[in-house]
C-alpha cells in the first residue's frame, strides 16, 4: 500500500500526477492496455490512522520534551501530519480489474 498504483493487467506503473487525476473518478481505463479499472481506496483508512497515531505520538513528545508547550504549536504540528497525508494519498490506493 505505500507505493504508486500498479496496472493489475499489463504492470504499468502510473505517475504521481496520473493518479491524482485518477482519484477523482471510480472506474478508469489503463493507458496502456485500454482495460478498465476501478480505483479502490481502501487505503485511506490506513493513511488516516497513520496520520492520527504519528500526530498524537508527537504531540505528547513535545509535551513531554518542552513543559512549556502551547496550543499553537500542538496545532501546528497535529497541521503538518494532515498536511504530509494530503500529499500521500495517491500511495494508498490501488487499481482493481473490473
Amino acid at each position: 500500500m505505500f507505493h504508486l498504483p500498479v496496472c493489475p493487467c499489463c504492470g504499468t506503473v502510473y505517475r504521481y500526477g496520473d493518479v491524482r487525476r485518477m482519484m477523482r473518478g471510480k472506474e478508469q481505463a489503463c493507458y496502456h492496455c485500454r482495460e478498465k479499472l476501478t480505483v479502490s481506496r481502501r487505503g485511506w483508512w490506513v493513511l488516516g490512522l497513520l496520520t492520527v497515531a504519528l500526530s498524537v505520538g508527537c504531540n505528547l513528545l513535545l509535551m513531554t520534551v518542552f513543559h512549556n508547550t502551547t496550543y499553537p504549536a500542538l496545532f501546528l504540528v497535529t497541521m503538518l501530519w494532515i498536511v504530509a497525508a494530503y500529499f500521500l494519498r495517491p500511495f494508498f490506493i490501488s487499481l482493481i480489474k473490473r
